[in-house]
């Protein structure tokens, strides 16, 4: 009877124990041990008591491990948060790296695009220029040929006045006839050279 007794005291006792442990949601070992030894003096059964005191230990062992276990747990999430942020990192350092190449690249279609641009404005100053070359040859060929043909002119009708006047000896109308002779092959050579230009 005395066993029995003691039996519901113990589940008693361990049931207003584990309704603070949920109440408070922390036990101190001391305050459960007091507790253990005050109603093991009160039951008087020491082995009991030292049984009570041995699952107290117990309890207070678990939760230790459940603390270590919460410990690890939040570790492992702190460790996964920094995993987190560093794979961001990577990942803006990589997207960072992507649009300064792309940049680069930009910048290098742009120099070259200047480049062509500096190379067609030359060869556009360069044709320019050869025509420019090309129009002063046409006008001193014109103006060669026209001088040509003045002065062909000119010796031709000096050449007819006088032959008309009778002033020619037969020496000088040859000198005349080649003269005029040496005009037309100017000529001739000053419309080659207006053609060619």
């Amino acid at each position: 009877m005395k066993k029995v007794f003691l039996t519901l005291m113990f589940f008693g006792l361990v049931y207003q124990m584990n309704a603070q442990e949920v109440e408070k949601k922390e036990v101190a070992e001391p305050t459960l041990v007091k507790a253990i030894e005050k109603s093991s003096t009160e039951i008087g059964d020491e082995s009991e008591a030292k049984a009570k005191v041995a699952k107290a230990k117990m309890v207070k062992a678990e939760e230790k491990k459940t603390e270590l276990v919460k410990a690890e747990e939040q570790r492992v999430k702190e460790e996964l948060v920094k995993a987190e942020k560093a794979k961001a990192e990577k990942l803006r350092l990589a997207e960072e790296k992507a649009e300064k190449e792309r940049a680069e690249k930009e910048l290098k279609k742009l120099e070259k695009q200047q480049k062509e641009a500096l190379k067609s404005q030359k060869r556009a100053e360069k044709n320019q220029k050869k025509a420019e070359k090309a129009l002063k040859q046409k006008e001193k060929a014109h103006k060669a040929y026209e001088k040509s043909i003045n002065k062909l002119n000119s010796t031709q009708d000096k050449y007819e006045s006088l032959k008309n006047k009778g002033k020619l000896s037969p020496v000088d109308e040859l000198k005349w006839l080649k003269k005029i002779d040496k005009l037309n092959s100017k000529v001739k050579k000053a419309e080659i050279k207006l053609r060619k230009a």
